[in-house]
């Protein structure tokens, strides 16, 4: 019995690996180059912590509210926002290899001052995302509302002390007539 279990494990690690964890339903499932910025700061287990807490609650939010582009999050002193364009599918988003990026670099170095990842198409926000999430409580909305505010018009944000790209992260595209409604 053991002895059949054991291709079923490889298989299962190899699709992981490979990067088809994402569970596009409905949609299709493409890959782009994810960029990742942040700023300087001391890093401390408390933000991390809370940082991971804020993680979460944006893949809970995405699972819960299919035709939402835009979504806040504040808890003492972490703030972030995200983006998610109208093609881009909320639930298969959640959980995918863009999102993972963000949760892994958080889980495994912690969260300087700031950081985000953004996927921006130039004058499209249809097909771009991003997510910005700060140490500063509520003195830096502003900057963080900036974030939203170019993605949403298809322009990055552009702004960081270091940064580095993912190749070839997977999320889930919807078709054209599927995509989210503008409100």
């Amino acid at each position: 019995m053991k002895a059949s279990l054991i291709p079923f494990f490889v298989i299962l690690s190899t699709l992981f690996s490979l990067g088809l964890a994402t569970t596009c339903t409905g949609s299709t499932s493409v890959s782009e180059n994810v960029f990742f910025g942040y700023w300087k700061g001391t890093k401390t287990a408390a933000n991390q912590k809370a940082a991971i807490t804020a993680i979460n609650y944006f893949k809970t939010q995405l699972k819960n509210n299919p035709s939402r582009e835009s979504f806040s999050y504040s808890s003492g002193n972490i703030v972030g926002y995200m983006w998610v364009g109208s093609m881009i599918q909320n639930s298969g988003f959640a959980t995918s290899d863009a999102m993972t990026v963000i949760y892994d670099e958080v889980n495994n170095n912690g969260i300087p001052n700031s950081l985000y990842i953004e996927y921006v198409v130039a004058g499209d926000p249809t097909n771009g995302f991003g997510i910005v999430l700060d140490t500063g409580g509520t003195a830096n909305y502003g900057n963080m509302q900036r974030a939203v505010r170019l993605w949403s018009e298809g322009k990055p944000f552009n702004t960081y002390q270091g940064s580095k790209i993912y190749k070839g992260k997977s999320l889930c595209y919807l078709a054209w007539g599927n995509r989210k409604t503008i409100t």
